[in-house]
């Protein structure tokens, strides 16, 4: 997932307006000047009454009776929305769509350390508007928050799995924070391999001060926040169990200065809020005072949010971050499903404050696009939408010649595999045969460090999906007959009818190729016969693929050789390749128009 990145940066205040200017993906420069649409007075009364409002949706009678001053959410937005997109810096947004083609990042530049600019940071922009359509809650753009510092972010991307120190703090008087459930909810994600959790056992500050001396890569706190003593603050437990209300310069003296921290997630109440009064110290804010202080991205929020809400975004945001997605789609992601849930305006408290480059925690996927069939591949439309993509082309080595090209292209599949560092996320998609997918599953499991997905039409629902090799696999337990053919044999021979039967055109092979010595023949296919529908997403053929090998590690333990014969979906294929690689030698076999030939030797040396 990529986006055009838009750069607008507000100056420092003078004459009675602030410069701003915008810069699209580092082309030229626009200028203008803003006017803000209120008084600073006037955010004041607004702002509190604000945080009341977004937690019903827009006309929801059941909502406070506070009129704003005749402000609605929306109607914010959308001064908002003209302010900042003013003059030539509103041109420069419109060519920055017309160039997007889709996906447009927002990155709104402040200087929290310039007095006169600290009450924009206190501002809700992600409530911009652009004629009815919200910014921060429409998947094809998004918001981004950047603070100028003084201090250098050198971050690399992460390779997985992703490290995540997960904090659950329920002090006393504040009992109603259910951590078990939180725990059970964020332990049955399907985090893909890519993410690994460890809860924090005592939700102190000292406690998480030494576990850091681990090194996690994001620091996710679920609790109760506020203002305490004067300054915003989030309630962890003391050693007895009661309420330490850590600011902002407490909690930024355990957490910056860790190279290997990228991310701190806070879910709890005014996270993300600066000043309170006539105090606008942005180092009075805890996100802030992170950022400030050297982390490269934090999530917080600018107000009060539900525990429902909470849970929602907290579910969605690490789904998303377990896909590898940008930080930016997966704070969006986490938006929409609390709009999704209940309507409520809610999903604007979620601020996401980012300085990493590309905004991604981790490597992003490579994409690799596999082709056999098409004889004029369009590749300038696969370039188009996603420009990284690398495209392996076999169509022409498949059209001359036989078996000494299958080596060829086993050759070429290993040379690709070596292109790709370890711990790289890989994502196959394209048209090939079956083999194909075998055989790239058996290669890119060497090492088993790759974390695989293909996207692969699911024909119950008809969508594309990605069946990842780092899921959940559903239990599965196939219809299984191993039938002894000759006790002398040392070939196993195992035919997978996934979704048509193999068995018949397999025996035609078997019948004219006396040579194979088969000692015994592995029938699999799902309960109930094959069906091209029977694997319904990717965790069922993650399971079956699990269970397949199950069965050949039972059956095969003492052969030479396996010969396979299948025909199944090709992200099953895939996922059963990356699970074969310990076993030795597989012939694997390509139905043509005549029957069945051999296609690629795996377990070859290359």
């Amino acid at each position: 997932m990529s986006y055009l990145d838009l750069e607008v940066t507000i100056g420092s205040f003078r004459d009675g307006v602030w410069p701003i200017q915008a810069q699209c993906d580092g082309g030229g420069e626009d200028r203008a000047e803003m006017t803000l649409p209120f008084t600073l007075g006037d955010l004041e009364t607004i702002l509190p009454d604000l945080g009341l409002h977004i937690n019903y949706p827009e006309d929801d009678p059941r909502g406070p009776k506070t009129d704003m001053d005749g402000w609605t959410p929306r109607k914010i937005g959308t001064a908002l929305f003209n302010a900042l997109f003013t003059g030539n810096v509103r041109n420069c947004y419109e060519r920055a769509w017309t160039k997007a083609g889709g996906k447009l990042r927002v990155i709104l530049k402040t200087d929290p350390r310039d007095e006169a600019s600290r009450d924009l940071c206190r501002l809700p922009w992600e409530l911009m508007c652009d004629n009815g359509k919200w910014i921060a809650l429409a998947r094809e753009s998004g918001l981004v928050r950047y603070l100028e510092s003084s201090r250098h972010i050198n971050r690399e991307p992460l390779a997985t799995p992703l490290r995540v120190l997960v904090v659950l703090a329920n002090p006393k008087g504040f009992e109603d924070i259910d951590p078990k459930r939180i725990r059970t909810e964020l332990a049955d994600l399907d985090w893909g391999g890519v993410v690994q959790l460890t809860f924090l056992e005592k939700a102190t500050l000292p406690e998480l001060g030494k576990k850091l001396f681990e090194p996690f890569h994001v620091v996710h706190f679920t609790g109760h926040g506020g203002f305490h003593d004067g300054q915003w603050s989030l309630a962890f437990e003391t050693e007895d169990g009661s309420v330490d209300a850590v600011n902002g310069d407490r909690l930024a003296a355990t957490l910056c200065g860790l190279e290997h921290l990228h991310l701190v997630t806070l879910v709890s109440c005014d996270g993300g809020r600066v000043g309170r009064g006539q105090d606008k110290d942005p180092f009075n804010s805890i996100a802030y005072n992170l950022v400030l202080r050297g982390v490269p991205a934090v999530v917080a929020t600018q107000f009060p949010l539900s525990f429902a809400g909470a849970s929602q975004f907290t579910n969605a945001f690490y789904e998303r971050i377990a896909a590898a997605d940008p930080l930016l789609a997966a704070v969006d992601e986490g938006r929409r499903r609390i709009y999704q849930v209940s309507g409520s305006l809610e999903w604007a408290t979620p601020v996401l404050f980012s300085r990493l480059k590309d905004g991604h925690l981790f490597n992003p996927p490579a994409l690799i696009h596999i082709n056999n069939i098409k004889e004029n591949l369009d590749r300038d439309a696969i370039l188009s939408d996603e420009p990284n993509t690398e495209i392996v082309d076999f169509y022409e080595m498949m059209q001359s010649g036989r078996s000494g090209n299958w080596a060829r292209m086993y050759r070429r599949i290993w040379a690709l595999h070596n292109k790709y560092t370890r711990n790289s996320t890989l994502v196959f998609q394209g048209e090939a045969r079956i083999s194909f997918w075998l055989a790239f599953g058996y290669v890119f499991s060497q090492p088993s460090k790759y974390h695989l997905r293909v996207r692969q039409l699911n024909r119950v629902t008809g969508f594309m999906e990605e069946w990842s090799g780092n899921g959940k696999p559903a239990y599965i337990v196939p219809d299984s007959q191993l039938e002894q053919l000759d006790s002398e044999g040392e070939d196993l021979v195992v035919t997978l009818s996934i979704s048509r039967d193999v068995i018949p055109q397999t025996q035609i092979y078997l019948d004219k190729n006396r040579q194979i010595h088969v000692g015994s023949w592995l029938k699999l296919m799902p309960e109930g016969g094959p069906d091209g529908g029977s694997i319904k997403n990717g965790n069922v053929a993650l399971g079956m693929a699990n269970a397949i090998r199950k069965e050949i590690d039972a059956a095969g333990q003492t052969f030479r050789r396996i010969h396979l014969f299948a025909a199944m979906p090709v992200g099953l294929a895939m996922l059963l390749g990356h699970l074969l690689n310990a076993h030795g030698t597989i012939q694997v076999y390509e139905h043509q128009n005549t029957g069945y030939e051999p296609s690629f030797l795996l377990g070859e040396n290359m």
